[in-house]
C-alpha cells in the first residue's frame, strides 16, 4: 500500500524540479499531526471524558472523508 501512496504523491507534485521540497512538506504534515494528536486527546479527555475521544475521532474521520471525496480526478 505504501508504494502506491508514494507513487500517487509523486504524480500530484506540481513542480517536478522541487520534488524534495513537496515531499518534505508532506512528511511534515504527517509528523505534526502525530505530535498534536496526544495533546488534543488529553484536552478532549479533560473536557468531555474518555467517551469524547470517540466523538472527536468521528468528526475528524468525517472531515477526512469529505476532503477525499472533494478530489475531482487524478491523471495517471
Amino acid at each position: 500500500m505504501e508504494r502506491t501512496d508514494n507513487l500517487l504523491n509523486l504524480k500530484v507534485i506540481p513542480d517536478q524540479n522541487r520534488v524534495a521540497f513537496f515531499l518534505g512538506v508532506y512528511n511534515l504534515g504527517n509528523t505534526i499531526t502525530q505530535a498534536i494528536a496526544p495533546v488534543l486527546a488529553a484536552a478532549v479527555i479533560s473536557l468531555f471524558g474518555y467517551s469524547g475521544i470517540f466523538i472527536v475521532s468521528f468528526i475528524f474521520s468525517l472531515i477526512g472523508g469529505i476532503s477525499m471525496l472533494s478530489i475531482k480526478s487524478l491523471k495517471r
